[in-house]
């Protein structure tokens, strides 16, 4: 039986937040850091060292869940980050997509940990977000947009001030008590597949968690992250591409994504992309949330 300990507590947090070292360190990815291939002022070294300051951000987490505390999503996001920014062989934002996606899925673990329940690994998934939806995903309503709009004003994203849909600027919620967190998520949902993945219960990283269950007892990690990268990146449009460069841009990028995922180009031919920046950072995320959530389900899985 799962029992709540400091030794799972560490266990997971640890998981989570050695995930967006993983997802980085993944070679072969046509773009996005890449192993020992960086991009933009980017690189897996600064992915590594962002990894270590994440471990404290989840083990308050998990600890918060199991003793009863609210998710506070925007409070976390915006510490985490100004420790991140403020390290300086850092110094850039490395994880704040994903920390939006993976904070309420790590509070969840935290629930599950308190409910002292048993699951088939492949069962963990499904599990994990069917809590965020019907316990977690509340919280959000109940918290402040505030905290979580200083966070993106803090690493000035080249979309900042462009959250569409009722909130047209995120300068004007910050502070503003009467948006909530739900309200921000909601009205960016249409053009941020992150915030896609936390209004609509993580419908694909729920599916590319499984299939990463499906896979890494068959093949080495690498592979299999790579195989999922190229999957996701040909099936998705990137937000940051698209928000940074535009729909026409953005959709070019996925079907030339499509022609890596079926080997008719070789990633080792890429240097297109990179000489052009081309950052499927949302895809990363996603990606790294799955990983965390798939190497979870195997550590408290039995």
């Amino acid at each position: 039986m799962l029992s709540y300990s400091d030794d799972i507590v560490l266990k997971i947090a640890s998981i989570f937040a050695a995930a967006i070292a993983l997802e980085a360190s993944v070679e072969g990815k046509p773009t996005t850091v890449s192993g020992s291939s960086g991009l933009k002022g980017l690189s897996l070294e600064k992915f590594i060292l962002t990894s270590t300051l994440l471990t404290p951000t989840y083990i308050n987490l998990i600890n918060d869940a199991v003793t009863g505390k609210p998710l506070r999503m925007g409070r976390y996001v915006l510490s985490t980050i100004s420790e991140i920014v403020d390290f300086k062989l850092i110094s850039t934002n490395t994880a704040l997509g994903y920390l939006i996606l993976s904070i309420p899925l790590a509070y969840s673990v935290g629930y599950l940990i308190k409910d002292n329940e048993v699951f088939k690994p492949k069962e963990l998934p499904i599990t994990v977000v069917r809590i965020y939806s019907l316990r977690v995903k509340k919280h959000l309503s109940s918290e402040s947009s505030s905290d979580l709009c200083k966070a993106l004003i803090m690493v000035r994203p080249s979309y900042l001030g462009k959250v569409y849909g009722k909130i047209p600027d995120i300068n004007l919620c910050v502070g503003n008590g009467d948006t909530s967190l739900i309200d921000l998520i909601g009205s960016s949902r249409y053009l941020d597949i992150i915030m896609y993945e936390l209004y609509h219960d993580y419908p694909r990283t729920t599916e590319l968690s499984k299939y990463l269950l499906n896979t890494l007892g068959n093949s080495p990690l690498q592979k299999v992250l790579l195989d999922a990268f190229l999957r996701l990146s040909s099936n998705v449009i990137d937000s940051v591409v698209l928000r940074s460069r535009g729909y026409s841009y953005a959709l070019i990028i996925k079907y030339l994504m499509r022609y890596f995922n079926h080997g008719l180009i070789s990633p080792k031919y890429s240097s297109w992309l990179r000489s052009k920046c081309i950052n499927l950072g949302s895809v990363a995320d996603i990606l790294a949330c799955s990983l965390a959530l798939a190497l979870t389900s195997i550590e408290l899985g039995e």
